[in-house]
């Protein structure tokens, strides 16, 4: 499908959001909140001023092979205090470009696989702010202007090896 000027909104669980175009959306193109076992997966988010793809207090979701052109952060994860978590969610094989922020993880952002994304030309590649024990591995990070990888508050013993990180 392909979406103008336009944003999803899920609060729901085990949807299947794939093979859309964003275009010029105001807001972020896909917000979830408080939804788990979602897969977002080969969708293009192409110029979105806010978020490409934001998750707020849900578990158990994959973001999977999603293309992001100029989105204010490619995706957003977060979570907060018990009961509204942000656990066990995997970011694979996506690329985000040109972008302030590549991936950012905060406010919880618990066990967070971040692999093999490609995240190029943005001002910062990967944040952990808040985000314990998560894994980030097997990236690349190209010619990000601030920043490769942060770990703020990623408390808990995070995990980051075999990242490329070129400027």
């Amino acid at each position: 499908m392909h979406f103008e000027d336009s944003e999803l909104f899920f609060s729901s669980s085990n949807n299947t959001i794939k093979d859309n175009i964003f275009l010029e959306t105001d807001l972020a193109a896909m917000a979830f909140l408080n939804a788990d076992n979602n897969r977002i997966e080969n969708n293009i988010i192409n110029i979105s001023l806010y978020h490409g793809i934001t998750l707020e207090f849900g578990s158990h979701n994959i973001i999977n092979r999603n293309f992001f052109y100029y989105a204010g952060i490619g995706i957003d994860i977060s979570g907060g205090g018990d009961p509204h978590l942000a656990v066990n969610n995997t970011v694979t094989d996506n690329i985000i470009k040109n972008s302030p922020q590549g991936i950012w993880l905060h406010g919880a952002a618990d066990s967070t696989a971040i692999e093999r994304n490609i995240i190029k030309e943005n001002n910062d590649g990967i944040y952990l702010g808040v985000a314990s024990n998560s894994i980030i591995h097997d990236n690349t990070l190209i010619n990000n202007s601030q920043i490769g990888i942060r770990a703020g508050f990623a408390y808990g013993h995070p995990t980051s090896n075999n990242n490329l990180i070129y400027r």
